[in-house]
């Protein structure tokens, strides 16, 4: 079987797999033994799999990296977050966020401790309200981190006007962003624009959770206008015929601006076809277009029947 390409992430000098894995499906699994998604690990790592995305958000997901990953260190780019936490308490776990500058440098030494490193190549702010952004607090507390040596670089993950305003802070070496065949705005200029800058790209929802293949309309708001995205695509035309996650993927990775695409699971048939889609050929420029105009006519087509 062919290995996961290996790109670089942006002027950071990190290089890690095109295919990155997502650990927050095995953090939030509600069945499973630890020693089965130990192994699922063990199998990304076999297939070239060398970057690893996962937060103190994600419960269990960074307890079972480090343990899986032990021995493996100098083969891998770890990537965790900061300021959004999980804590199992009474039998149950607590979601809290902590953005002060005291509050991300103990995250980043119990996500150090759970991950089994003395160091690592990239934390980033998950998901901050803007406000987390202006004040500057947990970004200091990053830097501090970063002079310590504990961390080697600091990155963002953000969306839509909270992205820009990361962008323009001038300060994070990688922008994790939404972008997937469902979701393509982020590849008109918010993603040229950060790595003209430098800033590696690292696309999370690449395969936009499935949606495509949905046979009922989602009730999350953020996945039903996908779906209705899908429904009028013409998928056969566009040439997934076999499989509409496996183009999804391999669209996005043909982005030559993409550093790595996460994509989670906590199912070892379903990073097994991941895997196979990632080795396969990249598109043609002229491929990559069709599916880009199919998208936004699609948008087009509902917001005028929005309009009637």
């Amino acid at each position: 079987m062919p290995t996961i390409p290996q790109r670089m992430l942006g002027a950071t000098g990190l290089r890690g797999s095109a295919l990155g894995y997502g650990g927050a499906p095995i953090g939030f699994a509600a069945s499973g033994k630890p020693a089965d998604f130990i192994a699922l690990l063990h199998q990304a790592l076999d297939a070239g799999i060398t970057f690893f995305d996962t937060a103190p958000d994600y419960r269990q997901s960074e307890g079972l990296l480090g343990e899986a990953l032990q021995g493996h260190r100098q083969r891998v780019v770890l990537a965790t977050k900061c300021g959004r936490v999980q804590h199992r308490r009474d039998g149950g776990w607590v979601a809290e966020e902590d953005w002060s500058a005291a509050g991300v440098q103990q995250q980043i030494e119990t996500s150090m401790r759970h991950l089994r490193t003395d160091y690592l190549d990239l934390v980033q702010l998950h998901s901050p309200p803007r406000w987390v952004l202006e004040d500057g607090t947990a970004l200091y507390g990053l830097q501090q981190a970063q002079t310590a040596g504990k961390v080697r670089h600091i990155g963002v993950s953000a969306d839509g006007d909270d992205a820009w305003y990361a962008l323009e802070m001038g300060v994070f070496a990688t922008l994790q962003v939404s972008y997937s065949i469902l979701q393509q705005e982020a590849g008109a200029k918010l993603i040229p624009t950060a790595a003209a800058r430098g800033m590696g790209i690292i696309v999370k929802q690449p395969v936009a959770n499935g949606i495509a293949d949905l046979k009922e309309r989602p009730g999350h708001p953020d996945w039903t206008w996908k779906w209705d995205v899908a429904q009028r695509i013409d998928w056969t035309a566009l040439g997934a015929a076999k499989s509409r996650q496996g183009l999804a993927l391999r669209w996005v990775l043909s982005n030559p601006l993409v550093g790595t695409a996460i994509v989670g699971t906590a199912n070892p048939q379903h990073l097994a076809a991941n895997i196979v889609w990632a080795t396969e050929p990249l598109l043609d420029v002229t491929h990559f277009k069709q599916i880009e105009d199919a998208y936004y006519a699609a948008r087009q087509q509902i917001a005028e029947e929005q309009s009637l």
